[in-house]
C-alpha cells in the first residue's frame, strides 16, 4: 500500500493499545459513530435507537476551491446486533471558472455486531454497502462496499480501527469530487473526559479513491459537545500528511439521538 512514515506510526501506536487487554476495560457504551472524524465505533445500536447526523463539511483537495458539502447521515438499530443506516450528500464543487452543485454517491448499508466472549471491552462488527450511481457528482458508478469495525476500550479511551473495501467502476467526468475510495483502513481513539459530556477524538487514514488518483493519507481531530439527552454538536478537522490528495477537511455538524 506504501505507508508514510506518519501513518505508520500512528497505526502502529493505535493497534498495540487495542491488543492491551489487561489495562481494566469499562462496559461504557461509546457513541455507534463519531461524525466530526471519519470513524466508527464496533458497538452498533440497540433495539430501535435512532442517531441522525446533519451538517457541512468544507474539502480543498489537490489544489481545487473548498468543495462545500451538506450531509445527512441516518442509523437505526434492528436489533440488539442488527442496525441499518444512510447516508446523503448534496455537494458544491467550484473551481473559481467552474461551478457544479449535485449529489455524491448516497450508501446503504447493514451492520452486524458479532457475538463475542467479552463484549463489554471488545467490539466487532461487519458491514456492507450499496452505493447507487445517483447525483450529478456521484465518483463511483453502482459499487459494493463490505467493510469491519474493531473496538476496544481502554479505560476512558474507546480505541477503534475500521477497513473497507470497494467493488465497481468509477465513473469517468471531468468533475472529480472523490466520495469513494478503492480501500481505506482508518484507525483512532475517543476520550470522554472524567464528569464531563466533553467527548474528544482523532483519527489516521489511508485511502486509494477509487479514480485515478494518488493514495490519500489523513490525520483528523474532532471534539463533541453533549448539549441535552438527546442533542449534541461536534466539529472536526483533517489535514493530508502527503503532498498529493487532500489538503484538508473542516467538518460541522449536530447530532440527534434517541435512548
Amino acid at each position: 500500500m506504501g505507508w508514510d512514515r506518519p501513518t505508520s506510526v500512528g497505526l502502529a501506536a493505535v493497534v498495540g493499545l487495542l491488543l492491551l487487554g489487561s489495562l481494566g476495560a469499562q462496559n461504557v457504551e461509546p457513541a455507534d459513530s463519531y461524525l466530526p472524524v471519519f470513524l466508527e465505533s464496533a458497538w452498533g445500536l440497540g433495539p430501535g435507537q435512532t442517531v441522525l447526523w446533519s451538517g457541512a463539511e468544507f474539502e480543498e483537495d489537490s489544489g481545487d476551491f473548498p468543495t462545500f458539502k451538506t450531509v445527512l447521515h441516518l442509523r437505526r438499530g434492528i436489533t440488539d446486533r442488527i442496525l441499518v443506516h444512510a447516508t446523503a450528500q448534496l455537494v458544491r464543487f467550484n473551481t473559481g471558472t467552474y461551478t457544479a452543485w449535485g449529489g455524491s454517491n448516497p450508501s446503504f448499508g447493514l451492520q452486524y455486531r458479532v457475538p463475542l466472549p467479552s463484549e463489554g471491552g471488545w467490539g466487532l462488527q461487519l458491514k456492507g454497502d450499496v452505493l447507487p450511481a445517483w447525483g450529478g457528482l456521484a465518483s463511483a458508478r453502482s459499487c459494493f462496499s463490505s467493510g469491519v469495525d474493531f473496538s476496544r476500550r481502554v479505560g476512558p479511551l474507546g480505541l477503534h480501527l475500521n477497513a473497507t473495501g470497494t467493488t465497481g467502476a468509477s465513473d469517468a467526468r471531468t468533475v472529480w469530487v472523490s466520495e469513494v475510495d478503492r480501500w481505506r483502513v482508518s484507525a483512532g481513539y475517543d476520550w470522554r473526559l472524567k464528569n464531563s459530556s466533553w467527548t474528544i477524538m482523532m483519527a489516521w487514514i489511508k485511502a486509494q479513491p477509487i479514480r485515478p488518483k494518488p493514495q490519500e493519507t489523513t490525520a483528523e481531530a474532532g471534539v463533541q459537545r453533549r448539549l441535552s439527552s438527546s442533542w449534541s454538536a461536534g466539529c472536526g478537522a483533517g489535514f493530508g500528511l502527503t503532498d498529493r490528495g487532500q489538503d484538508y477537511i473542516l467538518r460541522f455538524g449536530l447530532r440527534y439521538a434517541t435512548d
